[in-house]
């Protein structure tokens, strides 16, 4: 099996939604100082690189990230190519392969060839999920939707129809994905955010893994 890591790497440089905190690693003890052993801070927010939403982050009352069901962010899926648009509409993602039974779907859009994610500036042009696309992979039965923008939404509408009719289904929303070398087809999904008590996201490591080496 070859494996893709599809999570982006953390750190000061990282990529943030306007508005979100700064990531900083700031060392509480050194080897160097004298210190027994090198002992780090960290502070970042709860949807830094590659995260997962919880149904909390739109609902007051909602469930937090450790209300996932385990079985919904590991198991077989779909990486679909949608290329060149900007808005992904149903019809991208019937052209693109999405079909019924796929219960974990990544959307590879031509965010991942720009590598937006990866240049340390919040790009506010990317591709991103219509409603119609949403309503579709919910009639589809789809357990984890991932997408390589910081956000399932476009820009202006921030938290807009497709996190309310993907978290409304009980969908977990991946953001952030890196899929520039993940090619689309059938793929093997593990994602695995932090068990974070109470959070309405959670960064999250995301492999995946195509059969045949």
């Amino acid at each position: 099996m070859r494996l893709v890591d599809a999570s982006l790497p953390i750190g000061p440089g990282t990529v943030r939604w306007p508005g979100d905190p700064a990531t900083v690693l700031h060392r509480l003890a050194t080897v160097q100082g004298g210190d027994g052993a090198n002992v780090s801070c960290l502070c970042m927010g709860t949807h830094t690189g590659t995260h997962v939403d919880a149904p909390v982050h739109l609902w007051a009352t909602a469930g937090d990230t450790e209300s996932f069901a385990l079985d919904a962010l590991v198991g077989p899926g779909r990486v679909v190519a949608v290329p060149g648009a900007r808005l992904i509409t149903a019809a991208h993602l019937v052209l693109g392969g999405t079909c019924m039974g796929d219960e974990r779907v990544l959307i590879r859009t031509h965010n991942s060839e720009r590598r937006i994610l990866r240049n340390g500036v919040m790009a506010t042009d990317y591709a991103a999920l219509g409603p119609d696309a949403a309503r579709l992979l919910v009639r589809y039965g789809v357990r984890l939707v991932g997408v390589d923008g910081l956000s399932v939404d476009p820009f202006a509408a921030g938290a807009g129809p497709a996190h309310h009719i993907l978290l409304g289904a009980g969908i977990v929303i991946v953001e952030g994905l890196d899929l520039a070398t993940a090619p689309a087809g059938q793929v093997n999904v593990w994602c695995l955010p932090l068990r974070l008590v109470g959070a309405d996201g959670a960064p999250a490591r995301v492999l995946l893994g195509y059969d045949g080496g």
